[in-house]
């Protein structure tokens, strides 16, 4: 395990996980983005009822 851990692909893969969130529309962590056509759409959190979420979310995939 802790030579996979410390290879290469590992590296990699974790630069580019890096690199996409740097791209996202994101200003912390944990943070949802929702990715379509036309981009990164971020998704207002809400920890205490995911009714707001899944509204957004269906919002965002609803635009043409």
């Amino acid at each position: 395990f802790a030579a996979e851990l410390s290879g290469a692909g590992v590296q990699m893969r974790l630069e580019e996980d890096i690199a996409l969130a740097r791209s996202a529309p994101i200003n912390g962590f944990p943070s949802l983005v929702v990715r379509t056509p036309l981009g990164q759409q971020p998704v207002r959190l809400d920890y205490l009822d995911a009714a707001p979420m899944l509204q957004q979310i269906q919002a965002i995939l609803k635009c043409p």
